[in-house]
Formats: structure tokens, C-alpha cells, sequence
């Protein structure tokens, strides 16, 4: 298990958490933490505008930072797969 693993499963909880509570009761400081999170450098823009994530909520926000998570740790796993089998089938295994 890799600290990525264990955000994953963290921003996952964090998703399953924001769909069960409206956002009117969220409060303001949870609220700075999860724009901090979500507005953070580290995550690539390419696949959503900032104006796009900006309209969603925060549960569509975290979810979309989630699946980021999800395809950048298979593009890891299938890097590190085919470094060692050679390409050998990794799409059927995966």
C-alpha cells in the first residue's frame, strides 16, 4: 500500500461524505480546506477548466480529483508492468 492508495481511499471517504450532507451546511472552513484541495497545483488542467470545476459541486469537484487519482496510479501500474514484462498483454490483466 502507497500513500497514493491511501489518499485515494481518504478522497473517496471524503466523496461518499459530501453527497450524504447538503452544502448550505458545510462549514466556511471546511469549505477554504476542500477549494485549498481541490484548487491545488499538483493537478493537471487539461481534462477540466477551471471554470467548469468551478460551477460543479464540491462533491463533483472531489470525484472528478478522485478519478485523476484512479487513472494516474494505472498509468503507474501499467508504466511499472510493462518496464518488467516487456508489454506482455497489459491491458487483458488490468
Amino acid at each position: 500500500m502507497t500513500g497514493d492508495d491511501l489518499l485515494i481511499e481518504y478522497v473517496d471517504r471524503l466523496n461518499n461524505a459530501l453527497q450524504q450532507v447538503s452544502e448550505c451546511n458545510l462549514k466556511n472552513q471546511w469549505k477554504a480546506y476542500m477549494d485549498r484541495f481541490i484548487n491545488h497545483y499538483v493537478w493537471s488542467k487539461k481534462e477540466s477548466s477551471e471554470v467548469t470545476e468551478a460551477k460543479l459541486s464540491y462533491s463533483q469537484q472531489v470525484l472528478l480529483k478522485l478519478n485523476e487519482m484512479k487513472e494516474r496510479r494505472r498509468r503507474l501500474v501499467k508504466y511499472t508492468y510493462q518496464k518488467e514484462f516487456k508489454g506482455e498483454d497489459f491491458e487483458k490483466g488490468y
